[in-house]
């Protein structure tokens, strides 16, 4: 069985920090309540997860994308080769046209990283 999720693209979760580790860490170890016998929650049918946002540019359309490969995926179950090189090219050529775009820009995490160093270093107000 296949799965696709579609949402309204209005939030996008590509480009959120650190969502390809959250999904590789949930393939890896999914979350699951040892003691209910009914869930059965597991990856093991899912090939992977790719994460597209469309971006308007005049006339033209280019896509943001971020490919998760499973690696626990039953072989029967498993994306071809060629499918999973495409998903994989093309999540590298988004995050080099993202470092482009936004050299010398801090990212979203840097920036939290910066503000909780801060935070640590600032004596306490109480």
């Amino acid at each position: 069985m296949r799965s696709i999720l579609v949402d309204d693209c209005t939030v996008t979760v590509v480009g959120l920090p650190f969502l390809a580790e959250y999904v590789q860490q949930e393939f890896l170890c999914p979350g699951r309540v040892p003691k209910d016998r009914d869930d059965r929650w597991t990856y093991e049918r899912l090939g992977g997860v790719l994460f597209l946002q469309p971006e308007s540019r005049g006339t033209t359309v280019k896509y943001k994308v971020d490919f998760v490969v499973n690696p626990s995926v039953l072989p029967s179950c498993a994306l071809p080769p060629p499918v999973v090189f495409l998903f994989s090219k093309l999540r590298d050529i988004t995050e080099e046209r993202e470092k482009q775009r936004y050299a010398g820009v801090p990212s979203f995490s840097e920036m939290l990283k910066e503000r909780w160093a801060l935070e640590k270093t600032e004596p306490s107000s109480n």
